[in-house]
C-alpha cells in the first residue's frame, strides 16, 4: 500500500512597517512637531525589477504595514503625503533577510504652506449695447505643494450681459485642461472646450449658436478645470472674459462679477476668490441725437 503524502511549505516572508510623523509645528492643522500622520501613501518596489509589489497607507495611529513579503531587496517611497504636508523625496533601500522579520522605519514630512490666489480686473462703467471686458489678472497656486482639482469659475451677471468670446490665456506649466459652462435653465456642467493646451492662449467662441443655447438660455457660469497643477502654478498671459452687456438697463445698475478658483490636498479643499463690480452709465438726456438726411 502506498500512501501519498502532500506537504505545503510556506513561503518565507518578512513585513516593512512606516511610522508618518511631522518634522516641524504645523501653522494650518495645528499638529505639533513629531505628530503621528495618517493618509500617507508608500509603494514597495523590488529593487531588481522596479515593480511595485505592495502599497501601504498610514492609519490613525501614523501606522502603516505591508502585506507579507518574500525575502529580498525594496525600494519604498512615499506616492502621497498626509494633507497639509510635502510629499517626502527620501527612497528607502531595504533587504528583508529571514523570514518574520519586521523592518521597522519612521519617516517625516515638512509642513506644507496652503494658498491659492485670484484677482479679476474690468471696467468701473458700462453703458448699455456696449462690449464688456473682464480680465482675471491673477491665478495663482501658491501652495508649495501640488493640488488635485484645481478649477477657476468664473460667475457671469448673466441678467445683463451675454457671454461672446473667451480668450483662455496661458498658464507656466504644460497640461491639458477643458473648459465647461452652466446656465441659466441648465444646471448641468457641459463641455464647451476640451483638451485645450494651456500654454497656448486660446480664442473659444462662445455664442448660443456655437454651444446649442435654446433660445431662451444664456451662459450664467463658465470653468476651467485643470485636474492636478504642482506648486507655483499660475497664469502667465490674463484670461479674458468678453460679452456685451444688454438694452435697457438703468443708470446705476451693478454688474457683479464672481470669480472663484481652489483645489484640493487629500480631502480638503484650498478656495479663493474675488468679485468685481461695474456701473451702468445712462446718459440723463437719452441717445444721442441722429444727424444728417
Amino acid at each position: 500500500m502506498v500512501t501519498e503524502i502532500f506537504w505545503e511549505n510556506t513561503r518565507e516572508a518578512g513585513q516593512i512597517q512606516i511610522t508618518k510623523l511631522s518634522s516641524a509645528d504645523n501653522q494650518v492643522n495645528g499638529l505639533s512637531a513629531g505628530s503621528r500622520l495618517s493618509g500617507a501613501v508608500f509603494e514597495v518596489r523590488d529593487q531588481r525589477t522596479g515593480n511595485v509589489i505592495d502599497q501601504l497607507v498610514t492609519d490613525a495611529r501614523g501606522v502603516g504595514v505591508s502585506r507579507p513579503l518574500p525575502l529580498g531587496r525594496y525600494l519604498i517611497e512615499e506616492i502621497a503625503a498626509p494633507s497639509f504636508y510635502k510629499r517626502s523625496d527620501a527612497v528607502l533601500d531595504v533587504t528583508i533577510e529571514h523570514s518574520g522579520q519586521i523592518l521597522r522605519y519612521e519617516f517625516f514630512n515638512e509642513p506644507a504652506n496652503i494658498g491659492v490666489e485670484v484677482r479679476k480686473n474690468g471696467p468701473v462703467e458700462v453703458m448699455s449695447g456696449q462690449p464688456i471686458v473682464w480680465s482675471i489678472t491673477t491665478i495663482s497656486n501658491s501652495s508649495t505643494i501640488e493640488l488635485s482639482d484645481f478649477y477657476v469659475r468664473d460667475i457671469l451677471p448673466a441678467h445683463a450681459v451675454r457671454l461672446a468670446r473667451i480668450f483662455t490665456g496661458t498658464f507656466n506649466q504644460s497640461l491639458r485642461y477643458s473648459v465647461m459652462f452652466r446656465t441659466n435653465t441648465n444646471d448641468t456642467w457641459r463641455v464647451a472646450y476640451d483638451n485645450l493646451l494651456s500654454t497656448s492662449n486660446n480664442a473659444l467662441i462662445m455664442s448660443p449658436a456655437v454651444l446649442g443655447l435654446a433660445s431662451n438660455e444664456a451662459v450664467t457660469e463658465i470653468m476651467y478645470q485643470f485636474g492636478e497643477v504642482r506648486a507655483g502654478f499660475r497664469a502667465v498671459e490674463a484670461p479674458r472674459i468678453e460679452g456685451v452687456v444688454r438694452d435697457g438697463l438703468q443708470n446705476g445698475d451693478e454688474l457683479v462679477n464672481r470669480v472663484d478658483l481652489g483645489g484640493r490636498t487629500g480631502t480638503e479643499w484650498v478656495v479663493g476668490n474675488t468679485v468685481w463690480t461695474t456701473r451702468v452709465y445712462r446718459p440723463p438726456y437719452g441717445p444721442h441725437p441722429r444727424t444728417g438726411w
